[in-house]
């Protein structure tokens, strides 16, 4: 290992395949994918924003379309490990493209996104339909006989995000994704894989059938949408030890394993923490990224500074919630049933975004509960990065108020 072989880290958004093209360091996460799909013909996961969703989807499209073989997947655990033919259709919706104040412009607009694709394919475009999921119908109808269908859907629940506040607008553009993921289920035999991947857990049980599993409960999740200590010290060990012959002043040969664990553990309280179950926990892959490139070393608040906002990116219910726990943790209590299901009440609603948003996490399970797989998870500030964010913006308040 030397200075040498760091390699380029990807602080910015990438594909699978763009990252592999320019070398860039690749933190392997086949194996997660690999289980995934060998288990399930469809599955859900969600997560925050720059977790690594787009990657998630940008590696399956390559896995389905050229194998794991050869080529830019070489040397991943999927080689030698990926089972699954080459001869698909593979197509990727990202439905954050589709966000309108109303339903029936996201049905035009959706309709025209699959006629795009149809054309892309070399397919007669439906003339006619006016609704997705018949759109899809004829879309499907027309894959080859010998071929399988894959489909990666990103952002699934962002149009509804939008109308959340509009409820007959919601209920209308609910209506049209049911139909149109209930469209995917009538095809499940010319499926070969449905993966479906956003920021909540909300709509999951309303829209999704039986074909696509919900895996937000289980250690998949971490997995693949974040970075472990583990991976600190394996893919990432490169950067680490240059990072910490930064703070302890010295070269990077005389680095030792002890200083390449504390920092590696400093960088987990800071940039780590992340849960929606209060089991299973990751660290936020855009800080890691930007603090392994950071010149000078430092523990900075990348979060906020993620897309150049700042302190202009906090969203009101997030100051809110600060204001209304004082403790240094944010401590709380939500019970899982109002994690994956959208709450009626309205403290309990943003809490729920904050939660699956990255601005609190799941501390740990506190109840198991009577009633089903319902819990109560005690919740709070992910990390020492966010604990004092928090204090700086009730300090801020405070001395602004009089007296």
């Amino acid at each position: 290992m030397t200075e040498q072989s760091a390699g380029l880290l990807p602080t910015d958004c990438h594909g699978f395949a763009q990252l592999r093209e320019a070398k860039m360091i690749y933190v392997d996460k086949t194996q997660v994918l690999c289980d995934i799909t060998t288990h399930n013909l469809g599955a859900f996961l969600s997560s925050p924003c720059g977790f690594g969703r787009r990657m998630a989807i940008s590696t399956l499209a390559h896995l389905y379309s050229h194998g794991a073989a050869e080529g830019l997947a070489e040397g991943t655990y999927a080689t030698g490990e990926w089972q699954h033919p080459t001869d698909n259709v593979v197509i990727s919706l990202d439905l954050g493209t589709l966000c309108f104040r109303k339903a029936a412009i996201f049905r035009v607009k959706f309709c025209n996104l699959l006629r795009d694709i149809e054309v892309s394919l070399g397919y007669q475009p439906s003339a006619e339909q006016v609704m997705p999921d018949l759109v899809f119908d004829h879309l499907v109808s027309q894959i080859p006989p010998h071929s399988k269908l894959v489909l990666l859907i990103n952002n699934y629940d962002s149009p509804l995000l939008a109308l959340v506040h509009d409820a007959q607008e919601h209920f209308k553009l609910r209506n049209a994704l049911h139909y149109f993921f209930k469209g995917v289920e009538r095809k499940q035999n010319l499926l070969r894989f449905v993966f479906v991947t956003g920021l909540s857990d909300w709509y999951a049980s309303e829209l999704f059938g039986s074909v696509i599993s919900d895996l937000n409960r289980t250690a998949a999740k971490a997995r693949l949408f974040g970075f472990t200590r583990d991976e600190l010290l394996g893919s990432l060990r490169v950067p680490l030890r240059l990072q910490a012959a930064k703070i302890h002043k010295v070269p990077f040969s005389a680095v030792t394993q002890k200083q390449q664990e504390e920092l590696a553990d400093r960088i987990v309280a800071n940039y780590g923490g992340y849960s929606t179950d209060g089991i299973n926990f990751a660290l936020y892959p855009t800080c890691v990224m930007r603090f392994l490139s950071e010149p000078e070393a430092k523990f900075r608040n990348f979060w906020l500074l993620e897309g150049g906002e700042g302190e202009d990116r906090v969203p009101k219910s997030f100051i809110r919630y600060v204001l209304a726990h004082k403790d240094e943790l944010g401590t709380d209590r939500i019970s899982s049933f109002d994690i994956s299901v959208r709450p009626a009440e309205p403290a309990l609603r943003e809490m729920s975004v904050l939660l699956q948003s990255g601005w609190l996490s799941a501390r740990q399970v506190v109840d198991r509960g009577a009633v089903g797989n319902n819990r109560d998870i005690e919740v709070g500030y992910p990390n020492q990065m966010m604990q004092r964010f928090a204090k700086s913006l009730r300090d801020a308040v405070s001395s602004k108020q009089p007296g």
